[in-house]
């Protein structure tokens, strides 16, 4: 458990950085908060042997994070339409060569 809570904040704080500006202030203030309170938690000595208080702090910050998850998929998305459309760009312009 403990691995994937450190996963967890680890990847939050990636895609804060990368992403975050994709975010409402509202938004990434939240999903900052509830990492930083996760982080704490696993730092107290008796709390971090607390499976079930781990496992419901993992839970708050993947549903308070899921609008970090979403800007982080959509922006793949628009790597990936801009491959598509340089790509078939590229095709066409071979195609339209005349020999």
């Amino acid at each position: 458990m403990m691995l994937k809570a450190t996963q967890l904040l680890h990847l939050t704080e990636l895609q804060l950085k990368k992403y975050g500006d994709r975010l409402s202030i509202g938004d990434k203030h939240v999903i900052s908060q509830q990492r930083a309170r996760m982080s704490e938690m696993m730092g107290e000595q008796g709390l971090k042997d607390d499976v079930v208080r781990l496992n419901e702090e993992i839970s708050k910050l993947e549903d308070t994070a899921k609008t970090l998850t979403q800007a982080a998929k959509d922006s793949h998305k628009v790597i990936s339409n801009e491959a598509y459309d340089a790509r078939i760009g590229g095709e066409k312009g071979l195609l339209d060569v005349e020999y």
